[in-house]
């Protein structure tokens, strides 16, 4: 004949049950101390993800772009290789990679096909 294992309560079980049989100040006493824990337990995970999703949002997205410079009159062009249609410009190399990011924030459908890149254009992998 095998014997039952006996397992334990978990500990909070065993807290509530504790606090059942105490009297009414000793139990509003640890009621409280049992709420405070669970509430700083929930904190200290919610604050972590949030760290998390607040890394993660902060990193820098790496993405191929086709940039044109302009030598008549000046400026770019700068095309989200992955997003035909994604198309910006600036005076400058950053202003037009920056338009780019603000671009592609604002998207939010994208059509499936291949990019072409036009005479002239360099193609380049770019933090943006």
């Amino acid at each position: 004949m095998s014997k039952a294992k006996k397992t334990e309560a978990p500990e909070e079980l065993v807290e509530w049950q504790t606090i059942r049989t105490s009297s009414k100040t000793s139990q509003n006493q640890r009621l409280r101390s049992l709420i405070e824990r669970f509430v700083r337990q929930f904190a200290e995970s919610t604050s972590q993800a949030i760290d998390e999703v607040a890394q993660a949002v902060a990193r820098p997205l790496r993405a191929r772009v086709a940039l044109y410079e302009d030598k008549e009159n000046g400026g770019y062009t700068a095309v989200l290789t992955a997003l035909p249609g994604c198309v910006t410009e600036g005076e400058t190399r950053e202003e037009a990679l920056a338009s780019l990011r603000e671009a592609l924030e604002i998207m939010l459908l994208c059509r499936s096909g291949t990019f072409e890149l036009l005479e002239g254009g360099v193609e380049e992998e770019v933090d943006l």
